[in-house]
């Protein structure tokens, strides 16, 4: 039987993938588009600096801050108790109170509170910067009757306003403080540390008077000799606990190097804004002259393929019609 014909082109790879990539056709496309893609580039350039223009200068104000840890908070050392053992152990149980193994972080915890971040919004009126948009800084009121919703000014406070960084190594803390007023975040930023340590000698002032008061009322309840001396050196203890306190200057916090008012903003960083945004439009108009070449060659790839299918099956078709089928009888014939 004679063999079907353009057996050797049906039997070649579809689409033309035995060629190889041919890249200098690559590279003329890109060369072709060239000015198309720089155009594009310079548009996308121009579009991202206008909106970055929209966005309002932000200034960044550092303070250097110490944490000084309560280790020796002052009274009676057990070695000068007079009384029973059991009284000597409950008067340092109840008076000496050595900091915690993880006091830095508990005090950074509360500077992070929304408690504190409530009262420091208070405390330096806040809340009209927060809320510019609604605030008439003329007429000094809110426009439209705006009620600020103080919860989320919180949580704008303590997540575009103010941020705590510890250095580990040493030991030092970082306050930032950002703002659209270089000279509203150094004041806010020196103001932290004063106002912190007010706060927190205001909470263990208030744990102070509350023993002093659970003391005094224990004496008032006709309890033994030996327990009202022991009563008598615990209140002394805390008086100086209450001295010491309000004493020292700087506890807890220690302003190391104070916020200086920026002089230059931080962001947004409009040049380099610019800078990314040309490269990336240009990488991304190679990137689709490319694929647009691709895709092309693709396409071609596929009509040539229909045709020589299209051709290959009216061959076919023209072959078994010239070609007389082998019966019985013309068998007979040529035997």
């Amino acid at each position: 039987m004679a063999e079907a014909p353009n057996s050797q082109s049906s039997s070649q790879p579809p689409l033309n993938l035995d060629k190889e990539v041919d890249l200098i056709e690559y590279l003329n496309a890109i060369l072709r588009a060239k000015y198309r893609i720089l155009v594009f580039a310079i548009l996308v350039t121009f579009a991202v600096f206008g909106a970055s223009k929209l966005k309002d200068d932000i200034y960044v104000a550092t303070s250097v801050v110490g944490i000084n840890i309560n280790e020796e908070p002052g009274g009676i050392s057990p070695g000068n108790y007079r009384g029973s053992d059991t009284l000597a152990l409950l008067e340092y149980d109840f008076i000496i109170q050595r900091a915690a193994e993880n006091q830095k972080e508990r005090l950074i915890t509360r500077m992070r509170s929304t408690r504190f971040s409530e009262i420091f919004i208070d405390q330096n009126n806040l809340l009209p910067y927060i809320y510019a948009k609604h605030w008439d800084a003329e007429a000094k009121e809110w426009i439209d009757d705006f009620k600020p919703v103080k919860l989320q000014a919180i949580k704008t406070f303590q997540n575009s306003i103010r941020a705590l960084q510890l250095d580990d190594a040493s030991g030092l803390l970082l306050v930032h403080f950002k703002t659209r007023n270089p000279n509203l975040s150094a004041e806010l930023a020196n103001q932290f540390v004063s106002q912190f340590n007010s706060y927190y000698k205001g909470l263990e002032a208030d744990e102070l008077q509350a023993r002093r008061d659970y003391l005094e009322s224990q004496l008032d309840n006709g309890v033994g000799i030996e327990t009202q001396r022991s009563i008598y050196r615990m209140l002394e203890a805390q008086l100086s606990a209450e001295v010491l306190l309000e004493a020292r200057k700087f506890y807890p916090l220690e302003e190391i190097q104070p916020a200086v008012v920026p002089l230059y903003k931080s962001s947004p960083n409009r040049k380099s804004m610019a800078i990314a945004a040309f490269i990336v439009s240009l990488f991304m108009g190679v990137v689709v002259v490319l694929g647009w070449t691709v895709i092309s060659k693709l396409r071609s790839a596929l009509q040539d393929y229909k045709q020589r299918s299209t051709s290959t099956e009216r061959d076919d078709k023209a072959s078994a019609a010239v070609t007389p089928p082998d019966d019985d009888e013309s068998i007979g014939r040529r035997n």
